[in-house]
């Protein structure tokens, strides 16, 4: 449970509310007040944060665990360190959002934006990731496996086919055998990709080999 002692926590609970009645008379959601943009270290374990506005709100270190975020607005928060284990985040916007070393064991991201996050180290160990859109984001060292990109939003294409109207995009890069007799298909990794506004086609960060 969300520990209650903390000054700052029922005012969260109280303001996700607001949001929720607010979108449910189809009202604009309050803005988070500015006395609550520092949430650092905070727990919120379990809490009921369905749809609140927590726009780039600092969580970094925050507990998370359990909490239901499905509908927030978490769009360049930074969430760097956090712990959302087991977090409910279905269509959430964490557009921009910073969540370098997050814990995301078992999350789900069912249709989440993700564009332009900053996913470094972060672990999706058992994630939900299922339509979540990718693009743009850094997945420099993140734990992930291909069966999970493989449910989520980012174009797999050719090395010579992409369509040059695709800004960021997940390639495969076809590497020769390193045995002349090997058995077998060839080896592929995968990378992430931009296509920059002169055209060229820049490697940005190697993923993983499979």
């Amino acid at each position: 449970m969300a520990n209650m002692s903390d000054p700052r926590v029922p005012r969260v609970l109280a303001h996700a509310k607001a949001c929720r009645e607010a979108l449910s008379t189809e009202k604009d959601r309050p803005n988070l007040p500015s006395n609550l943009q520092n949430l650092s270290g905070i727990d919120l374990t379990g809490a009921d944060l369905t749809k609140a506005d927590l726009t780039k709100t600092d969580l970094s270190d925050a507990d998370l665990t359990g909490a239901f975020l499905s509908g927030a607005n978490l769009e360049g928060a930074d969430l760097t360190g956090a712990d959302l284990r087991d977090a409910k985040l279905t269509g959430a916007n964490l557009t921009g959002a910073n969540l370098t070393g997050a814990d995301l064991t078992r999350a789900v991201l069912r249709n989440t934006k993700l564009t332009d996050a900053n996913l470094i180290s972060a672990n999706f160990t058992n994630a939900d990731l299922w339509l979540a859109k990718i693009g743009f984001a850094d997945l420099t060292g993140v734990k992930i496996t291909q069966n999970q990109l493989n449910g989520a939003g980012y174009v797999d294409v050719d090395k010579e086919g992409y369509p040059k109207e695709v800004a960021e995009k997940v390639i495969l890069l076809h590497e020769r055998k390193k045995y002349k007799y090997s058995l077998g298909r060839k080896a592929k990794k995968r990378l992430v990709v931009e296509l920059r506004k002169d055209g060229k086609l820049h490697i940005k960060t190697p993923i993983f080999e499979y």
